[in-house]
Formats: structure tokens, C-alpha cells, sequence
């Protein structure tokens, strides 16, 4: 049984919850029905089915574990009306070992010297996207600055 406090409460009905409190309850679930440790959310979508009320809330959840990946499905009540929905996805975390032998980052300049990516058909040239993501920042950088 969980009891909301009146912190959860929305601005449109007194009587119901803004979204944010019932998804990080959904959310919480979700992380604790790991099959065990070692295990991150990976997806989380939540379904508001109908008004959550401010009132006593019960959960209910199902679990179907594979060898890497976990499904939850978890339903919230108000008394006996399903409120809320949530489907989850939970992925096993390994520790990756890579090999020794591996060689250092490239710096930006080894990068521009690397063959360009091309795709057939009529597109535009493509540039890469440390490339496009720099101009980006410049463009909001100077869109900041004081005129």
C-alpha cells in the first residue's frame, strides 16, 4: 500500500496527481524487481489511464527474466480501478574487459584524416558529427552573447 502525500497533488483537480509522483513510484518498482544486483532500468513507459487520485494507491507487478534482459509490468489501483500502467525493461550490466592492446583515442586531427563517409543517391554531403555538433554550440553561444 502506498500512501501519497499532498506534495504529489496537481494543479488541475485537488483531488488528483500531477504525473511526476505515480511515474517515480512506477519507476522505483520498476528498479526493485531486478531479478538481482547487477541489473539498470533501461526503458520505462508509463501509461496514465485514468485521474490518480491523492488517496491510498496498490501495486501489482509481473516479471519475465531472460539470460541479459528483464520485463516488468506493473499496474497501480485506487481501490479496485487501475490507474496507471507501466512497462519496463531492465538489462543485465557486465563488466567489459577490453584487450590491452588497443590503441589510444584519435585526436580530432587523426579523425579529419580518416575517409569521409559517402552514401549513394542523391543526398547531401555529410559531415561528422563532432563537426556539427561544435557549430551548434557556437550558433548558441553567439545567440547568448550580449548585443
Amino acid at each position: 500500500m502506498w500512501l501519497p502525500t499532498d506534495h504529489s497533488r496537481g494543479p488541475w483537480d485537488p483531488r488528483a496527481q500531477h504525473g511526476g509522483a505515480p511515474c517515480a513510484l512506477l519507476a522505483h518498482i520498476a528498479e526493485g524487481a531486478a531479478p538481482g544486483p547487477g541489473w539498470r532500468l533501461a526503458r520505462l513507459t508509463v501509461e496514465l489511464i485514468k485521474p490518480v487520485p491523492v488517496s491510498p494507491l496498490r501495486t501489482q507487478s509481473r516479471a519475465e527474466s531472460a539470460r541479459s534482459t528483464a520485463r516488468v509490468t506493473i499496474d497501480m489501483f485506487a481501490g479496485d480501478a487501475l490507474v496507471a500502467r507501466a512497462h519496463a525493461l531492465l538489462m543485465r550490466i557486465d563488466p567489459l574487459t577490453l584487450p590491452g592492446d588497443l590503441p589510444a583515442a584519435l585526436s580530432p586531427a587523426q579523425l579529419d584524416r580518416l575517409p569521409r563517409l559517402t552514401i549513394s543517391g542523391n543526398y547531401p554531403a555529410l559531415r561528422s558529427l563532432r563537426m556539427a555538433a561544435s557549430g551548434l554550440a557556437a550558433r548558441r553561444e553567439q545567440r547568448r552573447a550580449p548585443r
